[in-house]
């Protein structure tokens, strides 16, 4: 007995030096092992395929060429609309002119002086306000703080890419060694063995189904928005891109998107355009796709998945928000991963009692 509390005082201590030791690794190795465990039922399938090859190098190194291929797919989806939005803002910047932005300015302005819903006194406010942002020394007065504000914004985007590239190779290394991994943590959970089972299944089962539900309902926002914008002067694949990563956003959402585009159209006197965009933005967007599709998806998710998990919409959207609050982006995984881990053990917790 002395003996069993030694080695678990001894395995604690250890694992928490462990954790300690690889801190700076904890958040992508989180990451990514729940995108390895929303990606578990294909990855496992396609074990299976390639167990029943006849070549023995192919099926020897299944795990290898199951974890290569899988990363390879999301190193692209992942890199590939970084890539394109790096170098259309370049390219942007490149063709910089600023009698365009003066041009802007000067039909905010006007606007403001032609509308009649604005008292004089926020009209002169509001004009005296954007000549003073575009006086030559408001710049030169905040120009240490917009370098110190720009060189902040590089740093925290260059930590970025490497925060993400370290879940990239993660997702590789977990994917490859997941058997093995698995091996030396199940005998430390003190649970029997179909317990362990059910834990893990529905753990598998939850993370996948809302995983893959929320990837589903970002590609159909930015295809929606995407199609919508091939009709205006926007480049419409970026803002199909941004339009699905603001999907994940609770409750403002696409609205981040749309609403700006449909203010400068607006702006620049396209009234129709601007209803056009705002009606076909809330209504497709914002109801169908939200309300509609996104439990068409789940149904048709958690079917493909040979899974009958459910979670409630209200304890989903508020665990992404708070993911999102907590851990930045990624929130939007880790936020129902917990929220299905508590779940998942409150179930395991009652049968457990029935049992007993």
């Amino acid at each position: 007995m002395e003996k069993l509390k030694f080695t678990s005082w001894l395995f604690l201590c250890s694992f928490a030096l462990f954790i300690w030791l690889f801190s700076i690794f904890l958040k992508p190795f989180l990451v990514a092992s729940l995108l390895v465990l929303a990606t578990y039922e294909f990855s496992d399938r396609i074990d299976g395929r390639l167990s029943n090859v006849r070549i023995n190098l192919i099926a020897k190194n299944k795990n290898l060429i199951t974890a290569s291929l899988l990363t390879v797919i999301f190193g692209v989806l992942l890199f590939a609309p970084i890539g394109y939005s790096t170098v259309y803002i370049l390219n942007d910047l490149s063709g910089f002119d600023i009698s365009s932005v003066q041009g802007w300015i000067r039909t905010v302005e006007e606007t403001i002086q032609k509308s009649s819903f604005l008292s004089l006194q926020i009209k002169n406010e509001a004009i005296a306000l954007i000549e003073r942002l575009n006086s030559e020394s408001f710049w030169i007065e905040e120009g240490k703080n917009i370098a110190s504000i720009a060189g902040g914004i590089l740093g925290k985007v260059a930590s970025s890419m490497a925060e993400l590239a370290m879940v990239v190779i993660f997702f590789f290394l977990i994917h490859w060694f997941k058997k093995d991994i698995v091996r030396f943590f199940e005998p430390l959970i003190p649970l029997e063995s179909e317990q362990k089972k059910e834990l893990g299944k529905e753990i598998i089962s939850a993370i996948s189904v809302v995983f893959l539900t929320l990837l589903g309902v970002m590609a159909a926002q930015g295809v929606a928005f995407y199609v919508l914008m091939l009709f205006f002067d926007y480049d419409a694949a970026m803002l199909g891109f941004l339009s699905a990563v603001s999907s994940v956003v609770p409750i403002l959402g696409t609205a981040l998107v749309w609403v700006p585009v449909a203010a400068n159209e607006f702006l620049q006197g396209n009234i129709i355009g601007a209803i056009i965009i705002s009606f076909y933005s809330w209504f497709v967007m914002a109801f169908l796709i939200d309300n509609f599709l996104r439990l068409f998806l789940l149904s048709k998710v958690a079917v493909m998945l040979r899974s009958d998990y459910k979670m409630n919409e209200f304890l989903l959207f508020f665990s992404i928000a708070a993911g999102l609050a907590t851990f930045g982006f990624w929130g939007f995984i880790v936020g129902p991963f917990v929220a299905a881990l508590f779940l998942a053990s409150s179930r395991l917790l009652q049968s457990s009692k029935k049992i007993y």
